[in-house]
């Protein structure tokens, strides 16, 4: 019971930490949802195939929720900083085995430097309930030192369709990921690829790793990254048993591309996905893992004992009072940059700092 109660609680924090975002420019013009679900579920105990790459026209309304023009994406989110080229593109990907679901139209904002490209190309997936716009710190930071970047919104996130914050299973993500990859290289995009996920972002990756793929990436960077939320493990068995009581749990974020509702059927295809990960035959990909040691949103001892088991040449650098986004929050996302940074260029870590930040 404590740890559901922990988890209706870990949804609001993650909720709470969103708000600091806020954009005066543009609102979503339905009434915010009320706590009922929330209070109903804490009562509970629960607190709670890419089929193709054509680009099809951006997505005005889905699933109720009234997306921004790009222009204004980037003003509301600080990715208005200067570059020599910016755009928001569409791909159309397919829910894996929905033979019957319309695709996903996938949002993947671009961005070129100033200055000649020097370096290759950073993929950046962000976290769950969140989107490309809350990593503007790290996008720009990579635009700086001579980077392209590419952002993706996950399905149900951002400036992409999809149920808001729901999917069926988490290798969508990864199919998406890899639909991202093949947009580059059909763009010419720079050699050689860096991924960069975050939380949910950082699944994405592990779940591509874990299906054999992620060769195309020189080396990926995972923050915070989920595997198992904290709580584990009493939290799985209460899910599944109560998802038909409560199919989803009312938020409270007054951004206006944030999820409103958070499905437990999103819980519950992250149970599923763990429990793959956990299972998972060891990778030899080169893998540097940031992670705080007072994140109050993942099992992190935990998750990072799965990690060094599946990942062995993984590096593994934790911050001393680091929260949950580390590339977030101004007490650690410049150390974070830097230390990624350090990971792109040398392959190794090393403490910040070297005048960069």
């Amino acid at each position: 019971m404590l740890s559901g109660l922990h988890f209706g609680i870990m949804v609001q924090i993650t909720q709470n930490r969103h708000k600091r975002a806020r954009t005066p420019g543009w609102r979503h013009p339905g009434s915010r949802v009320t706590g009922a679900f929330l209070g109903l579920a804490l009562a509970l105990g629960l607190g709670l195939a890419v089929q193709g790459c054509a680009v099809p026209p951006r997505p005005r309304v889905s699933e109720g929720r009234i997306i921004p023009e790009p222009s204004e994406f980037y003003t509301m989110y600080e990715l208005d900083f200067p570059v020599s080229y910016r755009s928001t593109s569409y791909l159309s990907c397919a829910p894996s085995g929905a033979s019957n679901a319309l695709p996903y139209q996938i949002a993947i904002h671009e961005f070129h430097p100033l200055g000649p490209i020097s370096a290759g190309t950073v993929v950046i997936v962000h976290g769950y309930l969140s989107h490309a716009g809350h990593l503007s710190y790290l996008i720009r930071r990579f635009s700086e030192h001579g980077y392209a970047v590419l952002a993706m919104d996950l399905p149900g996130h951002g400036l992409s369709s999809g149920r808001p914050g729901g999917i069926d299973d988490f290798g969508e993500y990864a199919h998406c990921l890899q639909a991202v990859h093949r947009y580059g290289v059909e763009q010419a995009f720079p050699t050689p690829y860096f991924g960069i996920g975050f939380s949910t972002g950082a699944a994405a990756f592990l779940e591509l790793l874990r299906q054999g793929y992620g060769e195309e990436y020189s080396r990926i960077a995972l923050a915070s990254p989920l595997i198992r939320f904290r709580g584990y493990p009493v939290l799985p068995p209460l899910t599944a048993a109560f998802r038909q009581v409560v199919p989803q749990i009312a938020t409270d974020d007054s951004d206006p591309l944030a999820a409103r509702t958070m499905p437990l059927s999103w819980v519950v295809a992250a149970n599923r996905y763990a429990v793959r990960i956990e299972r998972a035959r060891p990778n030899p990909a080169e893998v540097l893992i940031l992670q705080g040691n007072d994140d109050d949103i993942v099992a992190w001892r935990h998750n990072l004992s799965v990690l060094e088991r599946f990942l062995p040449n993984a590096r593994i650098s934790v911050f001393t009072d680091g929260r949950h986004e580390l590339y977030r929050r101004r007490a650690h996302r410049g150390e974070a940059f830097l230390r990624t940074l350090v990971f792109f260029e040398y392959g190794d870590i090393f403490p910040a700092s070297d005048g960069r930040l």
